[in-house]
């Protein structure tokens, strides 16, 4: 299967997001890049999802107790930055 046909499964959790918020800024090429919050991606219904983890393993089980399962994406379309 190629990487375009893979199904990607998508979480929230706002603990994640919170951690998100207090990490530090990286600097690349001397410009320092956005704290990310959360990504938008589109659900197989076309409907805009707040994502903080996309995984390809449908077995997957998040790190953070809160994360809930969004079920499956099919794009990606924008990240927010706090």
């Amino acid at each position: 299967m190629s990487a375009k046909n893979k199904k990607s499964y998508a979480f929230y959790s706002k603990t994640q997001e919170n951690i998100n918020r207090r990490g530090t800024m990286h600097c690349d090429d001397g410009k320092l890049n956005r704290k990310v919050k959360h990504n938008i991606y589109e659900n197989l219904n076309g409907e805009e999802l707040v994502v903080t983890e996309v995984t390809s393993d449908p077995n997957y089980v998040s790190r953070f107790k809160d994360a809930v399962s969004l079920g499956e994406v099919k794009q990606w379309v924008r990240v927010v930055f706090w």
